[in-house]
């Protein structure tokens, strides 16, 4: 046996195979922090997979095909699509298929509808199986149906799940400590529960000539305010709220201007509300973009009256970027800042508090800048990538037994 072959039989005795399962890859919180995991972990010591519910996998794809990592879908071909695609009779057959041909360690679960029936596959495969909750509401999103009966029957299947899942996962998770308080409750204690926070990169600032490019590039002066806002079009992000208060922003600052970045169920009507009120030419939408970031570095504040979040991914990315915030008073987002420090937070239907927020921020760039430099600090201390990256090892090291000599041997 050749020392190059040794060594490689060492690694791979080494390695630990994850599965992850995910609705799809379009951009999202999971999404992008899943992706940003995958791209800093080599796969020499966490071999990372991903196993979509859909077979139309999204735009991300490619991104993580770069990373090594094989996608795969668990939806069974031969049964029809349903309003109900969870039910599809296949779904625990085909996903144990998976979990035993790729010879996983682990399957890492992302979606709360499926995870009890994920956990059973997991069981069947006899992997232990991961769950991490990215929500902090069992309210389906505008997508799902508005019927009452209909509604309130997805809630309890969500909770049957969320419930079989946390009772047979081998670790449980959750994205902040308000996702974890309403999602689980008082049960999640010992060392089987843990807050696993999204890991943020540190963004560069912009140059004054690149933010004035940016802002001549979609046709406005070069140092008019500049509002963002990042997020699917749903009625759960308020992108709705966000045009509104916008309005009565340009009443005290006229030459302000609004970025909307996103796309989703609700567009269309954002898109018409745009027009009714007479803020075409205020108003930019540049629907999916794979820059948020840097969109970000050439923006002035974030302006984010969501309805319901767990930990927002684009609330800390705004903070890494030095960018101020005004966001709705709701669970969780105490988590992601620090009101009145990093970020000034009101109650989402309190619209003029925003919007004198918003004013005071784009008027006061002394303030604007303290606010963005303290949010740096706050995502810097609390949600580096380099932490979470070592959380999440740590983690999976803990679930699979250290690999034994006899590895090398099989290998040979």
């Amino acid at each position: 046996m050749s020392i190059d072959h040794i060594a490689d039989c060492a690694r791979k005795a080494g390695t630990i195979k994850v599965l992850h399962l995910v609705h799809s890859l379009n951009p999202g919180g999971v999404e992008t922090h899943l992706l940003r995991m995958m791209q800093r972990i080599p796969r020499s010591r966490v071999a990372m997979d991903i196993c979509c519910r859909v077979t139309r996998f999204g735009p991300l794809v490619d991104k993580f095909l770069a990373t090594g990592a094989k996608i795969v879908s668990a939806r069974w071909a031969h049964v029809p699509t349903t309003p109900w695609k969870v039910l599809q009779t296949g779904f625990v057959r085909r996903l144990t298929q998976i979990l035993q041909k790729g010879e996983y360690d682990l399957l890492h679960v992302h979606i709360p509808f499926v995870s009890g029936l994920a956990a059973f596959a997991a069981r069947r495969a006899g992997v232990p199986s991961v769950l991490t909750i990215h929500r902090s509401t069992f309210e389906p999103d505008s997508t799902f149906s508005r019927n009452w009966f209909v509604r309130s029957a997805y809630k309890f299947y969500l909770r049957q799940n969320l419930r079989i899942s946390v009772r047979h996962a081998a670790h449980v998770a959750a994205n902040s400590r308000a996702a974890m308080d309403r999602m689980v409750g008082p049960q999640a204690h010992g060392s089987r529960f843990s807050i696993m926070y999204s890991g943020i990169e540190h963004s560069e600032p912009a140059s004054q000539a690149e933010r004035a490019d940016f802002r001549r590039s979609l046709g406005w002066e070069p140092d008019c305010p500049l509002v963002l806002n990042v997020g699917r079009f749903d009625e759960g992000k308020n992108q709705r709220g966000v045009v509104q208060i916008f309005r009565k922003v340009l009443e005290n600052v006229p030459h302000a201007r609004l970025v909307l970045v996103g796309d989703g169920p609700t567009r269309d009507s954002i898109l018409q509300l745009i027009g009714q009120l007479g803020l075409t030419s205020q108003v930019r939408w540049l629907g999916t973009r794979g820059d948020v970031t840097t969109i970000m570095s050439r923006s002035d504040l974030l302006l984010f009256p969501s309805f319901t979040e767990s930990l927002s991914a684009v609330v800390l990315e705004a903070g890494a970027a030095g960018l101020p915030i005004v966001t709705s008073r709701i669970p969780g987002m105490d988590e992601a800042v620090h009101d009145g420090i990093s970020a000034f937070l009101h109650p989402v239907h309190d619209h003029p508090a925003m919007v004198s927020s918003v004013c005071r921020l784009l008027l006061d760039p002394a303030l604007a800048a303290e606010v963005g430099r303290n949010g740096q600090r706050h995502v810097r201390n609390g949600f580096s990538s380099e932490a979470a990256e070592e959380q999440l090892v740590r983690l999976y090291q803990s679930l699979i037994p250290a690999p034994q000599t006899s590895g090398l041997r099989a290998c040979g």
